[in-house]
């Protein structure tokens, strides 16, 4: 999980698909499920060439507080001194709730700058937030909801839907239809 490495991956995406000739670059649009979400947020806020954008069941890391990056610069201190490894297999795992995804690493000392909070000030295309009212890895009004409040204050046009009895993967499920006739 290397958000700057991904979101440079979607910046090239966008870049390579702006070439294509059948594609006009003033329309592109982005979508992000889960982890994805944060990343289609952060990229809508910097990447002008996104004129709208979608999330759904998004992580956009909501909960971070003091403790989030006292923890970051602490690693980045401790990587830059060789104390750990770069990418932190033993302190990188998942915990909690999301301790099911214990293949995946998290480098918070990578993360610090990466705030969706502080891009969707920034978000100023149409957005559409999907979330599940049964939600089990994260407070959606943590996450998509409090997006979608930033961005509504803003004055971008934004919508937030909330089905009431999908959870975090019932998006990929009969929901996907649902969603499609909202967009």
């Amino acid at each position: 999980m290397d958000f700057s490495d991904q979101t440079t991956d979607i910046r090239n995406a966008i870049a390579f698909i702006t070439g294509e000739p059948h594609v006009d670059p003033g329309r592109i649009g982005i979508l992000g499920t889960s982890y994805g979400g944060g990343l289609t947020i952060w990229t809508a806020a910097h990447d002008p060439r996104v004129k709208c954008a979608a999330a759904q069941v998004p992580g956009m890391g909501g909960q971070r507080g003091q403790a989030f990056y006292d923890r970051g610069y602490a690693m980045m201190a401790r990587q830059a001194r060789g104390e750990i490894e770069p990418v932190p297999f033993e302190q990188g795992a998942p915990s909690g709730k999301m301790s099911a995804y214990a293949h995946m690493r998290y480098n918070t000392a990578k993360d610090v700058p990466f705030s969706v909070m502080e891009a969707a000030r920034r978000v100023n295309v149409p957005l559409l937030v999907i979330d599940g009212g049964k939600e089990e890895l994260m407070d959606i009004r943590e996450n998509g909801g409090r997006v979608a409040e930033i961005v509504k204050a803003n004055g971008t046009p934004v919508q937030y839907h909330v089905f009431a009895d999908m959870s975090h993967y019932g998006v990929y499920g009969p929901y996907q239809q649902i969603g499609r006739a909202h967009v």
